[in-house]
């Protein structure tokens, strides 16, 4: 068990290497440099938790924050910011996924 979990730690020191990884830190930094941008993806989320939350108990997102949410969409989706760090999210995920299917893959009998 101690040789999977050091081997596991050795390939975390691994992904935290790749370009996926750097460019998502980069991304998130710049993210946060920029008071707005921080702003509105506090409010991006806070609504999209409160959408979910209603969701689960079977109930809209009232009109008034469905507006809202709108408008915050079309915000974030023109911040060049949100939009990179989107990008470099979606590319992490994808090298993960990519290790995840290796890992699978040696698990076939």
């Amino acid at each position: 068990m101690d040789d999977v979990l050091s081997r596991a730690a050795d390939l975390g020191k691994a992904v935290r290497a790749t370009a996926p990884f750097l460019a998502l830190r980069a991304a998130e930094a710049a993210v946060m440099k920029d008071a707005d941008t921080v702003q509105l993806a506090g409010a991006l989320s806070a609504l999209q938790q409160k959408q979910a939350a209603l969701a689960r108990e079977g109930k809209p997102l009232p009109d008034a924050e469905k507006a809202s949410l709108e408008k915050i969409l079309a915000a974030a989706a023109a911040d060049p910011r949100l939009q990179a760090l989107s990008k470099a999210q979606a590319e992490f995920q994808a090298l993960l996924d990519s290790v995840s299917r290796a890992m699978r893959d040696q698990l076939k009998p």
